[in-house]
């Protein structure tokens, strides 16, 4: 069950419009931005430098306005965990996708649990269908998991790597289990829109 902190259902937001009975309030923080440009890559990704300018290319391509285009990829010095930190954003941001429609809280995305987003980002137009699964070699906590493509750097069968599944509303949106790095999948960026230390005034907690 859903309790709001303050305002209600009507103070200072928009509409409540999801599953989680989120508040979106009318004067939010900076919100973080899901997108993917749907082709399919095998786990030679490279260094954190060379996803990142690749997401920066498609934000630039699809008019995206980003401070941060990290790829949501975990690397043993700069795990999906880290982000806040390292991009300057506030774990408490919230998240869309490319239209507008809300997927979450970025801290409650990877708190693991039956339910950690409101919307799937196969719904939320981030990842388009088929080929629902995409690279993350990150566990259900933000945090490295055991298959990273050699830090992205490989392709070969006998190596593996972490995948999300973007039909999910569950943990395994970002890890649903771990594919052989020749296997091509999609990738996931994330658009910082600007810096943020507030957090919502209108977050739902529960009870």
């Amino acid at each position: 069950m859903s309790t709001w902190l303050s305002g209600g259902a009507t103070g200072g937001c928009e509409v409540s419009r999801d599953a989680l009975c989120m508040c979106i309030p009318a004067t939010a923080p900076p919100r973080l931005v899901l997108y993917s440009d749907n082709r399919l890559y095998a786990g030679n990704l490279g260094n954190r430098a060379t996803t990142t300018a690749q997401c920066a290319a498609y934000a630039t391509n699809i008019g995206l306005s980003c401070t941060s285009t990290p790829m949501l990829l975990s690397y043993t010095a700069t795990p999906v965990s880290n982000f806040p930190t390292l991009f300057s954003f506030s774990s408490e941001a919230w998240v869309e996708g490319p239209t507008g429609k809300i997927i979450g809280l970025w801290s409650t995305m990877f708190k693991g649990g039956s339910t950690v987003l409101s919307t799937s980002l196969n719904t939320a137009e981030v990842v388009s269908s088929p080929y629902d699964f995409y690279w993350t070699g990150t566990n259900n906590a933000g945090a490295i998991s055991g298959g990273t493509c050699s830090q992205f750097t490989s392709a070969l069968s006998t190596d593996i790597g972490g995948a999300g599944y973007a039909q999910s509303t569950t943990a395994t949106w970002v890890f649903a289990g771990n594919g052989q790095c020749n296997t091509g999948i999609k990738t996931v960026c994330v658009c910082v829109t600007g810096t943020s230390t507030t957090s919502p005034s209108h977050a739902p907690t529960s009870n």
